[in-house]
């Protein structure tokens, strides 16, 4: 069986890298170790957003949402925050602070965009 690959998203504005991938929590696992080359202790889940580096291509600090095969775009959502929230807050914004929720609301939108986009979700998943 061939393993589903990582999709690329770059953010642009804060020039991050996110990774995407929609497959069953075993296919994730063995292609995050075989990526990443670190055990990935993982159980079912919806989804999963996590901070990935991959030492021999020296990517560092890289997004990476997982969804489950099958699981609804609530839970890319939710993921989808984690991962705006990280990306945000290693840059020292902070969604306690009003002034930058709005940060928040693109970059989320962003992601989301991207995520819609490429990887057409069907309409009774949104």
């Amino acid at each position: 069986m061939t393993l589903p690959k990582f999709h690329r998203i770059f953010n642009d504005t804060y020039a991050q890298n996110i990774y995407w991938i929609k497959c069953t929590p075993e296919q994730f696992k063995q292609r995050y170790e075989l990526e990443f080359k670190e055990e990935l202790p993982i159980s079912s889940f919806d989804g999963l957003f996590l901070v990935g580096q991959k030492r021999h291509k020296k990517w560092i600090n890289i997004a990476v949402i997982w969804c489950n095969e099958g699981t609804s775009f609530g839970a890319a959502a939710h993921e989808i925050f984690h991962c705006a929230h990280w990306i945000l807050r290693s840059r020292n914004i902070h969604l306690d602070n009003p002034s930058c929720a709005e940060a928040y609301a693109y970059l989320i939108q962003s992601i989301t965009n991207q995520i819609l986009k490429k990887w057409k979700f069907r309409k009774d998943n949104l």
